[in-house]
């Protein structure tokens, strides 16, 4: 397990069994991941999100990205001289698909009347597919709590062999209430758990000074699965009718 290998993936042949025809499901999916910037000398945190919803077989992603506009000052050769940020604003687009199929339809913003054809696959690989998946092999289980009445367990993990990559310990959620959420961080640990995986803690403890010019303290990478309370839901629901309608005026 690492920082380049978290296995987002969505379970595209599977439905909601508590969905009926005029119901949204909605989730967060987040990630905050420290980095060691040794040039300045600190920890920069990553820290990203995206939100999918399901409406009966059609799935969406809303992907936030930031704009940033500058006043940018350069010298005769192009060399820049001086950047100044004039402001900067978050901006929402969105990515829907019928499951199963290859090609899904992207709006400018959730109030587009159409949208642009897509690759899936492209969307998939870049936000929520990263291939190796989560093995636990080189770790052995050292401690688990549940609780039952609230259909949680968490597992706690610790390497098998430390070296300087491997995390101090690994700390692993799961909800055996969820079946209604088709999104995976890993399809083979919910199947073997029979429960969702929906937060995953790794852990790297302290770093005295010698391996980076600096001491590196604590770090903690966090990956979750959230159920917001969704409150646009017909604004929604209109972009699932526009993507059914367009994609049947397109066959």
């Amino acid at each position: 397990m690492g920082i380049t290998t978290i296995p987002f993936s969505y379970e595209s042949c599977k439905t909601s069994r508590t969905q009926i025809t005029e119901r949204v499901s909605y989730i967060m999916v987040s990630s905050s991941i420290p980095t060691v910037d040794i040039h300045n000398k600190k920890i920069v945190v990553l820290v990203d999100s995206f939100y999918v919803y399901n409406y009966e077989n059609y799935v969406l992603y809303r992907i936030p990205e930031t704009y940033v506009y500058t006043n940018t000052t350069t010298d005769t050769n192009g060399n820049v001289i001086n950047r100044k940020i004039l402001r900067s604003e978050i901006k929402s687009h969105y990515w829907a698909f019928k499951a199963g199929d290859s090609t899904g339809l992207r709006f400018d913003s959730l109030g587009s009347n159409v949208g642009t054809k897509f690759n899936i696959d492209s969307l998939i690989d870049e936000k929520t597919s990263f291939k190796q998946g989560i093995s636990m092999e080189s770790y052995r289980l050292f401690d688990k709590i549940t609780d039952s009445a609230d259909h949680f367990f968490m597992e706690k993990y610790v390497p098998k062999v430390k070296d300087k990559t491997t995390p101090d310990s690994s700390f692993l959620y799961f909800r055996d209430d969820w079946d209604d959420v088709n999104f995976s961080f890993a399809k083979d640990l919910d199947l073997q758990k029979k429960s969702k995986l929906y937060k995953f803690r790794i852990v790297f403890n302290p770093i005295p000074k010698g391996e980076y010019p600096f001491d590196v303290p604590r770090r903690e990478l966090i990956f979750e699965i959230r159920k917001p309370e969704l409150k646009n839901s017909e604004q929604i629901l209109e972009l699932f009718k526009k993507v059914k309608d367009q994609q049947a005026l397109n066959k």
